[in-house]
């Protein structure tokens, strides 16, 4: 046998120690029939684990019935469904018992780890296929080695011989039920695979479009701050080339105003200038006047003393 048998086939025995011990220091037993315990030990194959699991469901409504749900009982109801294949049910079962009785957290956290995470379901699965394999190779063994111990025992014809071929023809008939129910079990289990990798398809594809989504939500948001960011420098960039243009124009607005003003100013000066020329020439030309008014009046007055004068000048 495998390590993964070895392992598993431990799981079982935990169960039913489990089971047993749990028995004993009560009255009555956990699940309503001890001895499937016993069979699923014996023979562990899909309806001894489908009757045990069935059956420990059962103890569990009863004792909510009747009182809290006594330690263990959660753990091994949950072991039974991940050896059904019933991950998410075990999973659901192994919380609550931790819930229940935290002390058990170490030890439940270990059976989560080895048979509902997914590298445990698929060892599950695995060593599921891996038994019935081995289980149908040593029933045939069985078979071979029981048919030729009987042949040499028992002659043909006799009696014995008679009885033994009818219990082999049962035998055979519940061998082919047994096939028949393994061979709905293993398609059972495909389907049940088939879905979950469904399932966890979809749920992925459901994420990457949730990703995408949120992926292009945000460029369209970065997008949006870039152009915004961009507006509003262009904004920034109009409103300083507008300020600096208005500036400009107040500036030459100011030259031409200033210019204007020394040019009016200039020509007050200029227009000034002419002024006091003008007037100055006037004053003059009145004081040339007035001094030849003089003289012609002094000449008319006084002609020797002009005489005189004008000899002098000579």
């Amino acid at each position: 046998m495998s390590k993964n048998t070895i392992r598993l086939s431990a799981a079982a025995v935990v169960i039913c120690l489990l089971g047993i011990l749990i028995s004993c220091s009560h009255e009555k037993s956990i699940v309503q029939n001890p001895r499937l315990l016993l069979d699923y030990n014996l023979s562990p194959t899909d309806s001894t684990l489908t009757s045990l699991s069935e059956d420990y469901r059962k103890a569990i409504e009863k004792m909510k019935g009747q009182e809290s749900v006594k330690p263990g009982v959660y753990a091994d109801y949950a072991v039974s469904l991940a050896l059904a294949l019933r991950f998410d049910e075990a999973d659901t079962f192994f919380d609550k018992e931790m819930v229940a009785y935290p002390e058990s957290q170490q030890y439940v956290t270990f059976l989560k780890e080895r048979m509902t995470t997914v590298a445990g379901r698929e060892r599950v699965r695995k060593q599921r296929i891996e038994d019935s394999i081995e289980r149908d190779k040593a029933l045939k063994d069985a078979a071979s080695s029981d048919f030729e111990f009987e042949k040499v025992r028992y002659p043909k014809g006799s009696k014995e011989y008679r009885q033994q071929q009818k219990e082999k023809k049962q035998a055979r008939k519940a061998k082919e039920k047994e096939k028949k129910e393994a061979r709905k079990a293993k398609a059972k289990e495909k389907q049940q695979i088939k879905d979950e990798r469904d399932s966890q398809k979809k749920v992925a594809k459901e994420e990457r479009d949730s990703q995408k989504k949120a992926a292009k939500k945000e460029r369209d948001s970065e997008k949006k701050a870039a152009q915004k960011e961009r507006d509003a420098q262009k904004k920034a960039t109009q409103q300083e080339r507008e300020l600096k243009k208005k500036a400009a124009q107040q500036e030459r607005e100011q030259q031409k105003k200033n210019a204007q003003s020394t040019r009016e100013k200039q020509k007050k000066q200029q227009q000034d200038k002419r002024e006091q020329r003008k007037e100055q020439l006037q004053r003059e030309r009145e004081q040339k006047k007035n001094k030849q008014v003089a003289t012609d009046t002094l000449q008319n007055n006084t002609p020797a003393d002009t005489t005189i004068i004008n000899t002098d000048e000579k």
